[in-house]
C-alpha cells in the first residue's frame, strides 16, 4: 500500500498519535469515520442516479462459440465492400454490354467471366467489320 510496509505503518499511527495528543485521536477518528459514511453515501446515490438515467445501457448476451471476430476487422470488412462493388459494377457493364448488342447476360454468368477475365464481347468471335486485325491508332484516326 503506497510502498509503506506494514511495521512502517503502524509507526507512522503511533507519531500521528503522539503529535495531535491523545484527545484529538478520537476526534480525528470520529472525523475520518463521518468522513467515509459521506463517501460512501455519495457513491451509492451516484451509483443510483446513473442507473436511472442508462436503462438501457445493458450489454447485450455475446455467443462465445459462434462470436467471430474477422468479422470486426477492418481489412475484411473493406474486402467484402470492394468485393460487392466491383460485383455490382461487372453486373451494370454486363447488362449494358447486353443492351447494347441486344443479347440476355445471365448475372451470374457475367461475374464469372469477369473473374476469368473475359467479358461477353469476346467470346462471341471476331467482329465483322471489315478491320479484323489492323490496330487502331487513337491519333490518327480520321
Amino acid at each position: 500500500m503506497l510502498g509503506i510496509s506494514g511495521s512502517e505503518f503502524l509507526v507512522l499511527l503511533i507519531l500521528v498519535a503522539a503529535v495531535i495528543g491523545p484527545d484529538s485521536v478520537v476526534k480525528a477518528l470520529k472525523g475520518f469515520k463521518s468522513g467515509v459514511e459521506s463517501l460512501r453515501h455519495w457513491s451509492a446515490k451516484l451509483r443510483e442516479e446513473t442507473k436511472g438515467d442508462m436503462p438501457h445501457a445493458e450489454m447485450p448476451e455475446v455467443n462465445l462459440p459462434t462470436f467471430n471476430l474477422d468479422d470486426y476487422d477492418p481489412r475484411e470488412i473493406i474486402r467484402r465492400a470492394v468485393r460487392e462493388e466491383m460485383t455490382e459494377w461487372v453486373d451494370e457493364v454486363a447488362k449494358s454490354n447486353a443492351q447494347s448488342k441486344n443479347v440476355v447476360v445471365d448475372p451470374a454468368q457475367s461475374a464469372e467471366e469477369a473473374s476469368q477475365g473475359s467479358s461477353p464481347a469476346d467470346s462471341q468471335g471476331p467482329s465483322n467489320d471489315g478491320n479484323q486485325g489492323a490496330q487502331r491508332d487513337p491519333v490518327n484516326q480520321a
